[in-house]
């Protein structure tokens, strides 16, 4: 890997950890899905994103690398942070997902 990449135990420590913390009935904002870790990474470093999360996640295409922007705790604050996001970021188009169906999706990574 290169310099200053996570490889996936980092990513379990520091994606899935700060995931483990967040309620169910919270919001993720997600910016994108990759199919390869690198992907992911490069995405966050080229947006300067210290402090989004990579969350590994199984899906029924396999194995994936979601990034989240933030986690809160209303669906209204979430979207807000979603626009917000798309201003400073003209083309991007995050999404807005309930917590819990993120965890089982990363759940299923763990499996």
């Amino acid at each position: 890997a290169a310099a200053g990449l996570r490889n996936e135990t980092q990513l379990e420590r520091d994606g899935g950890l700060r995931l483990d913390a967040i309620p169910d009935n919270y919001y993720a904002i997600q910016l994108m899905a990759a199919a390869y870790l690198g992907q992911a990474e490069v995405y966050v470093e080229n947006r300067e994103l210290s402090t989004a999360d990579i969350v590994p996640i199984m899906t029924d295409r396999g194995p994936w690398f979601v990034v989240i922007l933030d986690y809160q705790a209303d669906v209204g604050s979430a979207r807000q942070v979603a626009e917000n996001f798309t201003a400073s970021f003209p083309g991007e188009n995050p999404w807005v997902r309930q917590v819990s169906d993120l965890r089982r999706a990363h759940q299923r990574s763990r499996d």
